[in-house]
C-alpha cells in the first residue's frame, strides 16, 4: 500500500502533475478532459490517507490507474504538438 510512502508519493505526483501542466501550457494544449483527470489524481492524494483496509487498496489501485492514464494522455498530447 501507499500509506507507508504516501508523503513521498504525494511529492512525486504533485511535481509530475505540475511539470506536465507547464509543458502543456507551453505548447498551447488545453483539454478539459485532461484537466479533469489531473484534478482527480490530485484529489486522490487528499482522500487516500483517510482510507484503510480494502477501501484503501481499491482506492490506491484506482489512483495508480488514473496516474497511468494521465501520463498516457500527456504523452499523446505532447506527441501531437511536435
Amino acid at each position: 500500500p501507499l500509506h507507508g510512502g504516501m508523503a513521498a508519493h504525494t511529492t512525486m505526483v504533485m511535481g509530475l502533475v505540475d511539470a506536465m501542466k507547464s509543458d502543456l501550457a507551453t505548447v498551447g494544449y488545453n483539454d478539459p478532459g485532461y484537466q479533469a483527470l489531473a484534478d482527480s489524481v490530485v484529489q486522490d492524494l487528499t482522500a487516500l490517507p483517510k482510507l484503510t483496509g480494502s477501501a484503501a487498496r481499491k482506492a490506491e489501485q484506482a489512483h495508480l490507474e488514473r496516474v497511468q492514464r494521465l501520463m498516457g494522455a500527456y504523452e499523446t498530447a505532447v506527441a501531437g504538438k511536435k
